[in-house]
């Protein structure tokens, strides 16, 4: 019978973390699925009040060892504090977006990212 091994990440390594507006966020989303003429709606991931977004490096044999390691690098994380709901709606010349959130709750990678970025001093709003 094969043995079955399971191995959760060590450390995630974040190497840019930017804090946006929720309209911001939300917008700069929708302007990328209309760049790339996404199909279905984009989504992004909800933990503690926290919606995110990450880029990964793309794979090499130096990211590749680390992962294998349990070291995973995100390139950059984006997020925004917001509530949930199962769906954001955003405006980009005129046409309007769906953006799906999904709840994290049950990874404990994410509620971990979540209390890092609830951590954060909170980005500073214009009057």
């Amino acid at each position: 019978m094969v043995e079955i091994e399971y191995r959760p990440w060590k450390k995630i390594v974040v190497h840019e973390v930017k804090e946006m507006s929720p309209k911001e966020f939300f917008e700069g989303l929708a302007a990328v699925a209309e760049a790339q003429k996404q199909g279905a709606a984009p989504a992004v991931n909800w933990a503690d009040g926290i919606a995110f977004v990450f880029q990964p490096f793309p794979d090499s044999d130096r990211v590749l060892g680390e992962k294998m390691d349990g070291v995973i690098h995100y390139n950059t994380l984006q997020f925004t504090r917001t509530s949930f709901q199962t769906e954001k709606r955003a405006t980009i010349g005129g046409r309007d977006y769906i953006i799906k959130m999904m709840k994290g709750e049950g990874n404990a990678d994410f509620m971990t990212l979540a209390k890092f970025l609830n951590g954060l001093k909170p980005l500073e709003t214009s009057p």
